[in-house]
């Protein structure tokens, strides 16, 4: 398998030696007939709108090297999109395999079925397969909105109709007056030139798709230089008697660019907005929603108008370049990629197509994101970990991997250090520590040699892992971080790949072996490997820190193995103890002829236990013991498979302080020994396999791509997220880029509601940032609550990047003395010297506080209702903030009153009285209420707690009554002092009986008629000679006379 990068930063995948491949990453069915695929990313900023465009089809524009092999059909036909999940309808309006001696040139239309504004969207291209039928479906791609598209890619002197739909209607059309040399290079492809002088067009033939009554889109590309008075058709179904007309876009003169509808409905333009000899995106929409025409240039609404929302239809044809029903009114230029469609496409759905057809290279990319000083390099290949051979489930961590590939590029002497330090690896954007075993620039003509562990964070067992692995600077230092390879679970890592000199071992141990009479540098399974002989070993010591000895712990020891030969006697590769039921210890130990292996763990005291299992004489195995104290097991593993178990239930401590060796002097080892591993945790079963897929078959385990050079500006969008120190987002802050070390501002902006600023097109570099707040209360103050304090590398498609800032928040949660919330009001907070924030009472009573995380804090509760005390403002508490971060509840003396008017016998409720609320400490009015049709009036303001009793009198029409309040007062009074503690009802009854005010009533209406019947009308009103009567005369002049005189 092979993975890469093409020229033109696009992912390739293939295989040279297999006619299908099994796709590695998500795939849809039958994804395996292809043998190569590209990933397209559609950048979200170039989408316009909100929300998701449903079904909309994307303009693939591309020139690329790969699609130029003959391996892929030369008429496309191995060409097929997917989102990962499904395949999607796509249309192929151009195939050139021979564009250029390098590149194919396609042009194709796939249909996306949610094409999202807030997120780039990723697509595959697949192809590769020479004997396929045509995975291209057009109808699929223009869904049942579109009544027609013409590419105009044909050539006229084709038979007719030459002029092909894509959707589904058929509606072709026919040249008329056309020939060869009017096919010309279009926007897209091909398309059609007019000259204004043979009544030359493309007709359309009548078909009831075509008739459009409610909503209407037209869209077509111009090229136009005309400025003369005459009319020019670019589309239209318009026809004689008007019944016909149903839609129309062109010039209607020498000034304007007209989108007609319903005859006369329409809405114009500039003509200088086209007509400069430059290619323009023309769409006129007819909305019946919105009762709006729009017509737009190059993306952008540049007028609209009324619409009555229906229009005529008609049995018109429809001609492209020339009016159906006049002569002579035949379009002065270009016209390509005509659509109709019968719906109201949106402002941003139009802005869109422009981006897209306008400029598809920055529409979508096909790239990848580097980490940081990736420039420092002058290549990548990318290498993909095929997860078909990782079992299990979720993802090993911190998985050492072998990479050992022979490879050209690496030999080129000029770019590539001969010792491999400028060699390394990345996933994604992070670089991965990596130990280079060995490099071999020279080994053989053509070829360089590769071992190297690279240490992947996450291996998926689910998806497969892409890294990538980066060379080419002559002068860099060795870019090795070996020991960082190997976790804090390894105790040892020996390679035995020296070819003299100590065994060392690549864990933070650093615990190297001596070597004694050993063969070092022989073929190993992986590189090098070490040869035994009788009275030939390594002694790696006994650590004085014991992390060798494991007591009642777990371990797990590995190593690939070759027995040369029976020995006739046990022979022992790797010791430390444990041979003997008396020995305390571990080792492993084969049988007298060499044929069994018998891994052993022994406490001293008696108890010994081994497991047994067949090797081959002469022949590498990969052997894994795992020493399992959780379930009380000795395990091993041969060639990934578990081939023996017993229990240890009765073995206790092994540890000891014997030397470790390889090959113990009592039982000679006469064989090799290569990567040797002791681990201090148990090694799953499914770890294990993934080892020996790895070591024994590299090049299966993963497929390394092509050469890529690093030469291309890569680009971000950032979201920065500000958040107090108990990570609570920050409104309303202003957060900026800096680069050069806060010398120049790059980008700012406010945060949102949510404490976020998204900033896009930054350039992948590392940035400073600074939050800053400011009051909200002249004079304002301005303070710095986060400032990085080194450089951010910000090198990701999308970023996000939360800066914790020095700020505390606190909550006020503020009840009136009946547990209602305070629904307004505003607090202001401040120190002993200045006030900083106005914070305002929500309708739940709450009021949030943030400024530097600091003390010394006071606050004041203010409250205003302009129906109260003549809108003057009242403070209802205040006090210091003594813990940041905290809520801080708050009951105020505010209550509500609810007041009922009887009339004095109790028989009906009142309306129009006027409650006058006067305070007594200090005197002065509170606010007069006034009944409502039930009776009621409701006072909300402060108790008496807060400015001592109140005094209340009762209004009927201006003059004061007298009255009783149930519970404070038995007879009646013009006056009556009382105190509000808490929420209350009052039944009040005043001095008037149910039939005085009826008659009080009707006495002001026959005052209210004779006013205005002498004063305002000079003579009494009549109808039919009468008078009217009092009620009749309210129902004349109504607003003289309030409502609940009724």
């Amino acid at each position: 398998m092979h993975y890469g990068v093409n020229n033109n930063n696009s992912q390739e995948k293939y295989d040279k030696d297999e006619l299908n491949f099994t796709p590695k990453l998500s795939a849809p069915l039958n994804a395996n007939y292809f043998k190569y695929f590209k990933e397209i990313t559609i950048d979200h900023t170039k989408v316009n709108g909100t929300g998701s465009h449903v079904n909309f089809p994307v303009l693939i524009n591309i020139t690329d090297s790969d699609l130029n092999d003959t391996e892929v059909q030369p008429n496309g036909e191995d060409i097929a999109f997917t989102d990962f999940n499904t395949w999607l309808d796509h249309e192929i309006e151009l195939f050139n395999q021979t564009y250029n001696n390098t590149h194919a040139h396609l042009v194709a239309w796939v249909r996306i079925p949610s094409l999202s504004t807030s997120e780039d969207t990723i697509i595959r291209m697949y192809y590769g397969n020479s004997t396929m039928e045509a995975q291209e479906y057009p109808r699929g791609v223009w869904g049942s909105n579109y009544r027609g598209v013409w590419h105009l890619k044909e050539d006229p002197a084709d038979p007719a109709p030459q002029f092909q739909d894509s959707t589904l209607n058929n509606n072709n059309g026919t040249a008329v007056g056309l020939s060869s040399l009017n096919q010309v290079d279009g926007k897209i492809d091909g398309s059609i030139e007019f000259d204004d002088l043979n009544n030359r067009c493309v007709n359309v033939s009548h078909h009831s798709s075509l008739q459009m009554s409610f909503d209407i889109s037209l869209s077509a590309w111009v090229k136009t230089t005309n400025t003369d008075i005459d009319v020019n058709v670019i589309v239209a179904k318009w026809g004689d008697p008007i019944l016909q007309r149903n839609y129309w876009l062109g010039k209607l003169n020498e000034n304007d660019l007209v989108f007609f509808v319903n005859d006369t409905e329409n809405v114009k333009v500039n003509l200088n907005l086209i007509n400069d000899g430059d290619w323009h995106y023309i769409v006129g929409v007819a909305d019946s929603s919105n009762n709006l025409l729009r017509l737009y240039i190059d993306g952008l609404e540049r007028n609209n108008n009324y619409y009555t929302g229906t229009s005529k239809t008609g049995t018109s044809d429809l001609y492209i370049g020339r009016s159906p029903s006049v002569l002579e009114q035949e379009w002065n230029g270009i016209i390509d990629e005509v659509r109709v469609s019968n719906i109201a496409r949106s402002d941003g759905w139009s802005a869109t197509e422009y981006n897209n057809q306008n400029d598809p290279d920055s529409f979508y990319s096909i790239g990848i994101n580097h980490p940081s000083n990736a420039d420092d390099f002058k290549y990548y290949k990318e290498i993909v970990i095929d997860h078909t051979k990782i079992p299990g489930l979720g993802y090993y961590a911190n998985f050492p991997v072998l990479i050992n590939i022979t490879d050209s590029d690496l030999h080129n002497v000029d770019d590539v250090q001969l010792d491999g330090d400028d060699i390394a690896f990345s996933k994604s954007n992070e670089w991965l520590d990596h130990e280079i075993e060995l490099f071999d620039q020279t080994y053989d003509g053509t070829h360089a040699h590769l071992v190297a562990w690279v240490r992947i964070p996450i291996l998926s067992t689910s998806i497969d892992t892409i890294i990538r692995m980066y060379y080419g600077n002559p002068s860099m230092s060795s870019q090795e971080n070996s020991t960082e390879v190997w976790d804090n679970n390894y105790m040892g890592v020996w390679h035995l790949s020296e070819s003299s000199g100590l065994a060392q071992d690549s864990t933070s141990y650093g615990e190297a072996g001596a070597v004694s009479m050993v063969t070092q540098g022989m073929n190993g399974q992986i590189d090098g490997a070490y040869d035994f002989n009788l009275d030939e070993m390594v002694n790696v010591g006994d650590p004085s820190d014991g992390h060798l000895d494991f007591g009642t712990g777990s371990f797990t020891i590995s190593y690939w193995l070759n027995v040369d030969q029976d020995t006739a006697a046990p022979q022992t590769p790797i010791w430390k103890g444990g041979e003997a039921t008396d020995v305390t210890g571990y080792s492993l130990v084969t049988s007298t002829n060499g044929t069994l292996m018998k891994p052993v763990i022994s406490d001293g005291v008696g108890n010994q236990v081994n497991n047994e299992f067949s090797i081959s004489l002469d022949s590498w195995t990969h052997i894994v013991t795992v020493i399992d104290r959780n379930n009380d097991l000795i395990k091993s593993y041969k060639s990934g498979l578990q081939v023996d178990s017993d229990s240890i239930s009765s073995v206790g401590s092994i540890s000891n302080s014997y030397d470790l060796q390889f090959s113990h002097g009592t039982y000679d080892f006469d064989g090799l020994l290569d990567e040797v591993r002791i681990s201090n945790i148990i090694r799953s079963a499914d770890w294990i396999v993934t080892e020996y897929n790895n070591q024994y078959d590299p090049d299966n385990f993963y497929s390394v791509g092509s050469e890529q050079s690093i030469n291309k500006t890569m680009y971000s969008q950032l979201q920065v997220n500000a958040i107090d120190l108990y990570g609570n987002s920050i409104p309303n802050v202003n957060i900026s880029m800096n680069n050069d070390n806060y010398v120049n501002l790059f980008k700012s902006g406010i945060a949102n509601a949510n404490g976020s600023v998204v900033f896009t097109n930054i350039t992948q570099l590392k940035y400073n940032f600074t939050v800053t707040m400011d009051s909200n209360i002249s004079p304002i103050y301005t303070v710095t609550i986060n400032e990085t304090s080194k450089a951010i590398l910000i090198n990701e498609t999308f970023q996000i990047l939360t800066l914790t800032c020095n700020v505390s928040r606190n909550i006020f949660s503020i009840e009136d003395v009946d547990g209602v919330p305070l629904d307004s009001g505003w607090i202001i907070v401040g120190n002993n010297s200045v006030d900083l924030q106005n914070c305002t009472i929500n309708a739940s009573g709450k009021a949030t506080f943030r400024w530097l995380n600091t003390t010394g804090y006071n606050y004041t509760v203010w409250y205003r209702d302009d129906n109260y005390n003549s809108g003057e403002e009242i403070s209802l508490a205040s006090g210091d903030i003594l813990t940041q971060g905290s809520q801080i509840d708050l009951i105020v003396n505010l209550t509500t009153v609810n007041f009922t008017v009887w009339t004095k016998d109790g028989s009906q409720t009142v309306s129009g009285v006027k409650l006058l609320l006067n305070s007594t400490n200090p005197d002065g009015a509170v606010i007069n209420l006034t009944t409502d049709s039930g009776g009621k009036a409701t006072f909300r303001w402060v108790n008496s707690s807060w400015r001592g009793n109140y005094s209340l009198s009762l209004s009927f029409y201006e003059d004061l009554k007298s009255f009783n309040i149930s519970g404070v007062s038995t007879n009646l009074k013009k006056y009556v002092n009382f105190s509000i503690k808490a929420n209350i009802s009052y039944d009040i009854r005043f001095e008037m009986t149910s039939s005085q005010v009826e008659e009080y009533t009707l006495s002001l209406i026959k005052y209210a008629s004779y006013i205005i019947s002498t004063v305002l009308l000079k003579e009494p009103p009549m109808i039919n000679s009468k008078l009217l009567s009092p009620v009749g005369l309210l129902l004349f002049i109504g607003i003289f006379i309030p409502s609940h005189l009724f």
